[in-house]
């Protein structure tokens, strides 16, 4: 059997299934979120500002804290968005057990993991900070 060969370049680059899913997986983890300020009665913008923290927070989790599970980083990066975004008020033990009763995860370990991404997170800071260069070192 011959086979024919054309000059021409074949178009291999169709997306991997592994390129396609962060988006929807994304798209599904802000649904979550969205959902869960609506339960825990946040809105307007402050529920936008929450669902834009805990999304970024959750990135980071799956990048730096592999070995969480989906559901307890969701729920840690969550509760992260509440505490950093909203005010007091809003980050209550009465919230908290709201989270926990959402998600399913307990509320040990929702305060667990949301430490350690907090102590991740203040490290990456200030890593940053550290990189930017001044006047004084020119």
């Amino acid at each position: 059997m011959l086979w024919k060969f054309s000059g021409a370049k074949r178009n291999y680059s169709v997306p991997s299934a592994r390129a396609r899913t962060p988006r929807r997986v994304d798209a599904r983890a802000e649904g979550s979120f969205v959902n869960w300020c609506k339960s825990v009665g946040v809105n307007g913008n402050l529920a936008a500002a929450v669902v834009s923290t805990a999304s970024n927070a959750w990135g980071f989790c799956l990048e730096r804290l592999a070995g969480v599970p989906l559901r307890v980083s969701l729920a840690a990066s969550f509760w992260f968005g509440l505490r950093f975004r909203g005010d007091r008020s809003v980050s209550t033990c009465q919230n908290l057990r709201r989270v926990e009763v959402l998600s399913g995860v307990p509320a040990k370990l929702i305060l667990a993991v949301e430490a350690k991404l907090g102590s991740e997170l203040r490290i990456r800071r200030a890593r940053r900070d550290d990189l930017e260069e001044g006047w004084a070192e020119c």
